[in-house]
């Protein structure tokens, strides 16, 4: 039988996919139907044929699965933010679990325990990020929301159930502030906004000129405690622009996190999802032992490096983003620890080897520690040769992609064993998971 993009079929969903999609069978071809759960019958369209699989939209559930449940969001499905929220929360961490073990076994060969995926509390309104694109729609309206799925289509809304309530207010402010000046709406391309603790840091993205009625804004949204205007006149995918100019408020924004103190800027990095970035940092430092020398790989802004000094002998941090690096030394200085902190600015892949290479000189060392933060694109080749070539002790991994996850440590297991394989439920109701690795050298 020949199949066409367009034709309906029924499918039996038999389990769920890496991307929280719906799996089964069909014509002997394995569909992959989004927003299908396992344990149903469903009505799909297929949208792509391929010689080994399908790729299909639901139409209708036939049999419906215990774990589905009304998405709490009525932009769910449009809105590129969530993936699951037609699912029961319980099962979106049963998903997850799954999610890590095949992939570490089909993509890395790896068999082994993965533990059940410890969740976030809370499981909504957890973001401390937001980033809110604005459109002009072709009736001439103001357009705030989310990119729809694959596209630079804003889907517009008044709240998103990830983020805090203060979403809601501020989404009212600037559309308000739009609507009065028409000018503003042409120039404006996103708004950008940090929480922490009780405080909001705002920053508007504008192709030029200024931003109106700032009293105003302020006014309505009292948690706001400095308001930005970031200049980007280039058209890529890349929010902020290079040039960044303070308009009203603090200069950054303070926090502190398990005994330490920190400042954020619009340009830091940090995790998403406070309650869970603490618990994988405390876990991170429950691995360490007081003699180590850490290597903190893809340090970022030095959050976890100052961390792990409060315990460790010596740590010496990464990260390629030279704003970054002026953070974690800063870090490092704000609580009184850099005399056991080196943060070096560099590519990993260049400067893990060199760090390498210059600690294995040193005859007063014992023991190595490498933890592994990379980005989603995993760890270079040469950044796993140089922690293999150091031997540590212990690597320790924090993986935000679970087939980069896998195609790494299928290399790191030729000589270290794994010992736990966590999920953190870093990002409720996406299809993205967090894991954390340990593993411990077969020689030691």
């Amino acid at each position: 039988m020949k199949l066409s993009v367009g034709q309906e079929i029924i499918v039996d969903v038999l389990s769920t996919g890496a991307n929280g999609e719906g799996v089964g069978k069909y014509d002997n071809l394995t569909v992959f139907v989004k927003g299908a759960i396992d344990l149903e019958r469903v009505k799909a369209k297929i949208t792509k044929v391929a010689p080994t699989f399908l790729l299909a939209k639901l139409t209708e559930v036939i049999v419906s699965s215990p774990h589905r449940v009304k998405p709490i969001c009525k932009n769910f499905g449009n809105c590129a933010g969530c993936d699951l929220l037609h699912m029961t929360y319980e099962h979106t961490l049963s998903v997850k679990q799954k999610i890590v073990l095949d992939t570490l076994k089909h993509v890395g060969g790896i068999d082994t325990v993965v533990s059940p995926t410890v969740p976030s509390t809370p499981h909504t309104r957890y973001r401390n990020k937001l980033a809110l694109p604005i459109a002009v729609s072709s009736q001439g309206k103001t357009l705030i929301g989310f990119y729809r799925e694959k596209s630079h289509q804003v889907v517009p809304t008044t709240d998103c159930v990830l983020q805090g309530e203060w979403i809601v207010d501020i989404i009212d402010s600037v559309r308000g502030m739009c609507d009065r000046h028409p000018d503003f709406r042409e120039v404006l391309r996103h708004v950008v906004v940090r929480e922490t603790g009780a405080k909001l840091m705002v920053t508007f993205v504008l192709k030029r000129g200024e931003v109106p009625d700032i009293e105003e804004f302020v006014y309505r949204n009292p948690k706001v405690s400095s308001i930005y205007i970031s200049y980007n006149r280039r058209d890529t995918n890349v929010i902020l622009g290079d040039e960044l100019v303070k308009v009203y408020g603090d200069d950054r924004l303070s926090a502190s996190t398990l005994g330490v103190r920190y400042t954020l800027s619009p340009y830091s990095f940090g995790q998403i999802n406070d309650n869970v970035r603490d618990m994988i940092y405390n876990a991170v430092l429950d691995n360490i032992e007081a003699d180590d020398i850490v290597i903190d790989a893809y340090s970022g802004a030095g959050l976890m490096t100052t961390i792990l000094a409060s315990k460790a002998r010596e740590v010496y941090g990464i990260e390629i983003i030279p704003s970054a690096v002026r953070d974690a030394d800063e870090v490092a200085r704000l609580n009184g620890v850099s005399h056991k902190v080196t943060n070096i600015e560099g590519d990993c892949a260049t400067q893990l080897p060199l760090l390498v290479d210059n600690l294995m000189r040193r005859r007063d060392i014992k023991n190595i520690s490498v933890v592994l933060d990379p980005p989603r694109k995993g760890c270079d080749e040469s950044v796993l040769e140089a922690v293999l070539r150091a031997n540590p002790t212990r690597i320790i991994y924090v993986s935000c992609n679970p087939a980069t996850l896998a195609r790494d440590l299928k290399t790191l297991t030729k000589h270290y064993d794994i010992t736990s394989v966590t999920p953190y439920d870093m990002f409720p109701y996406t299809k993205h998971v967090e894991s954390l690795v340990c593993l411990t050298c077969q020689t030691n």
